[in-house]
């Protein structure tokens, strides 16, 4: 059951990550090259977002439920 939650959580994700992308993709406000620099900036954007969540954010340390319930 956890790994159907998290295929379905993936998705969402994954389907709000796209939307904006392709509201980007099928704007008439820009075309040519000024286009692939937003997209460029956009998929970029998200990859470094990401990436400094993963080095900034501190783990979770484990607890120990051993040592809390003596």
């Amino acid at each position: 059951m956890e790994g159907f939650i998290g295929i379905i959580l993936v998705l969402v994700i994954g389907l709000f990550w796209l939307i904006p992308l392709v509201m980007l993709l099928k704007s008439k406000r820009t075309s040519g090259g000024t286009k692939a620099l937003w997209v460029l900036a956009y998929v970029f954007v998200a990859w470094f977002a990401w990436l400094a969540y993963i080095l900034l954010v501190p783990k979770k340390q484990p607890t120990n439920n051993f040592a809390n319930t003596q």
